[in-house]
């Protein structure tokens, strides 16, 4: 999967990343991940599903974003975009510390509904739950974009 993510990277002359093997949850823990064939990356996934047995399978790490902000110094995010195929409000709830203090700007959130309520979550309360924050939001298209405002 790295080798698909540093050709990107490269056939876009970005230079100024750095690339962390760590996946965000709620927990730190270790997950299995059936990685898509390289004609469709997009499909990585935590969902095993029965076409996804035969695609090789890797070990990753998870830590809570508040972990990533904390171990990386980061104290300032100006746009966080995540699509993680139903797992956002995850991601989202183990920043709670981050969100509190304002870290992140804007944050994009693609909705993937079915998946959301394959995990008892829905979109309803991912947006409470942003809004709880002092986040105010619209909708663009499939996306949720949260912002601060700048007073």
């Amino acid at each position: 999967m790295w080798n698909i993510i540093i050709k990107n990277l490269n056939k876009n002359f970005i230079s100024n990343c750095i690339l962390i093997k760590d996946a965000i949850d709620i927990n730190h823990k270790e997950i299995l991940i059936s990685l898509s064939p390289d004609i469709n990356t997009g499909s990585t996934s935590l969902k095993h599903s029965f076409r996804k047995y035969f695609w090789s399978k890797q070990i990753f790490t998870t830590i809570t974003f508040d972990f990533f902000v904390d171990k990386y110094c980061i104290n300032k995010i100006d746009v966080l975009k995540i699509d993680i195929e139903g797992f956002e409000f995850n991601a989202l709830l183990s920043a709670k510390q981050t969100l509190t203090n304002k870290i992140i700007k804007n944050i994009i959130v693609e909705i993937h509904p079915d998946q959301l309520k394959q995990l008892n979550q829905n979109k309803s309360d991912l947006i409470e739950y942003i809004k709880s924050f002092d986040y105010n939001y619209n909708t663009i298209g499939d996306y949720l974009h949260f912002y601060l405002n700048e007073n």
